[in-house]
């Protein structure tokens, strides 16, 4: 056992000893790049990313897709009860 996961309560061995983290909810986002960043674009998007909010407020990119489908059916596939939240809803109906 690592020295982190012996220290920190909510520690949890299998994926390393980094504490779990609360997810809050899933989200869905248009994401486009330009200059070589991601940048969150959901009027003009060039892909869709899933992404993991945590209770802190950080999120944790899951996965790319090419269609605003396609991400919505991992986004609920990988909720487990939780909340969607789909930020290009108004944009690509579904």
């Amino acid at each position: 056992m690592s020295a982190t996961s012996q220290n920190h309560p909510n520690s949890n061995p299998l994926n390393g000893g980094l504490p779990q983290l609360q997810v809050e909810n899933v989200h869905v986002h248009g994401v486009r790049e330009a200059d070589g960043e991601c940048l969150i674009d959901d009027l003009n998007p060039q892909f869709f990313t899933v992404y993991r909010r945590e209770a802190d407020g950080t999120s944790e990119a899951l996965d790319d897709f090419t269609t605003h489908a396609a991400a919505m059916r991992h986004a609920r596939a990988v909720a487990g009860g939780l909340r969607v939240v789909d930020y290009v809803e108004n944009i690509y109906p579904h």
